[in-house]
């Protein structure tokens, strides 16, 4: 616990960097800070297809970084829960560096990252798992501004290897403040 404290406070000093109290000269006008925001929450509906085997669950996540008027980079943690159609529990659990390119409300941008799944197995509940890699897409457009946060609807193609090929499509709502 300790340590994500730490990793958390180290994450918000170099996002909040210095620089903020320059003397001006008269006339000039302020630059504005490229840095807004430090956090982002996700949260949507997936389909992801594992083998041949359809998969239905929640994909989340929670990202922390920076995001200004060129996009944003993040370091994020994004688990799935879902089922696959015979009812089996699958979980993924994948940690991704995120980057983002900002025109106007419209956004695009991809995440490479490494990733735990775990399915349960239907006659002794055990769990099966593999480790891998995976690579996302994401475009989204912000529909609502407020101040320094912005509120999203995020379309998200990934590819995965996880010991077996994987890919997901995810609608979800983002929040960046």
């Amino acid at each position: 616990m300790r340590t994500l404290v730490s990793l958390v406070a180290l994450v918000c000093a170099f996002t909040h960097a210095p620089g903020a109290a320059r003397a001006q000269e008269p006339g000039v006008p302020a630059p504005k800070p490229e840095f807004a925001g430090g956090l982002a929450v996700r949260a949507g509906a997936t389909y992801r297809h594992l083998l041949d085997i359809p998969v239905y669950g929640v994909d989340l996540g929670l990202s922390f970084g920076r995001w200004g008027e060129r996009g944003a980079d993040f370091f994020s943690m994004e688990p799935f829960f879902g089922r696959t159609q015979y009812g089996l529990t699958t979980r993924i659990w994948a940690f991704r560096y995120r980057t983002d390119w900002l025109l106007g409300r419209v956004y695009a941008g991809f995440s490479p990252g490494l990733g735990v799944i775990t399915v349960h197995r239907a006659t002794d509940g055990r769990a099966m798992s593999g480790l891998g890699i995976s690579l996302a897409g994401y475009a989204g457009w912000d529909f609502l501004r407020v101040g320094g946060s912005a509120t999203s609807i995020e379309l998200a193609l990934s590819g995965d290897a996880y010991g077996v090929p994987s890919w997901a499509a995810s609608l979800a709502l983002v929040h960046r403040s």
